[in-house]
């Protein structure tokens, strides 16, 4: 019993740094991948950068980016967005996949949008009323 006590410890507490080094933190914008950089730069070029966080989850690496008037956008580790969330503004057209844009004009005229998060599955939007519209990874709608 003793034996497999001290077995234990010794395995737990080689693996602490591994659990430690895991969670959040804060980065700087030179610290971001290059196509992140580039993708703000690009299309949020008058939005202040309100803090940068990057997330070193066991499981999924991530930057999460929050400007100070409320946008939020989450980019994997390669740098590619996943999420982006505005809400105090609309999300820039063209970001938004052209069939899709098309859509959502001719079937939501009177809504812009406010979200748009894109996965291997295809992307779901939010529109300024609430109302949330998926599209499968053909951007066809999923009724």
């Amino acid at each position: 019993m003793k034996t497999l006590f001290l077995l234990l410890s010794f395995f737990l507490l080689n693996d602490a740094p591994i659990w430690a080094a895991t969670g959040e933190r804060r980065i700087d914008f030179s610290d971001m991948p290059q196509s992140a950089q580039t993708f703000i730069t690009q299309y949020f070029p008058n939005d202040r950068i309100a803090e940068i966080r990057y997330d070193s989850d066991t499981f999924d690496k991530t930057y999460e980016v929050k400007f100070s008037n409320g946008t939020t956008i989450d980019f994997n580790l390669k740098g590619d967005w996943t999420d982006i969330e505005c809400t105090r503004a609309t999300v820039p057209s063209e970001i938004i996949p052209v069939k899709i844009r098309s859509d959502i004009e001719q079937r939501y005229p009177k809504q812009v949008i406010r979200g748009i998060e894109r996965s291997q599955k295809g992307y779901e939007i939010e529109l300024s009323n609430g109302h949330e519209v998926k599209y499968d990874s053909r951007m066809t709608p999923i009724r």
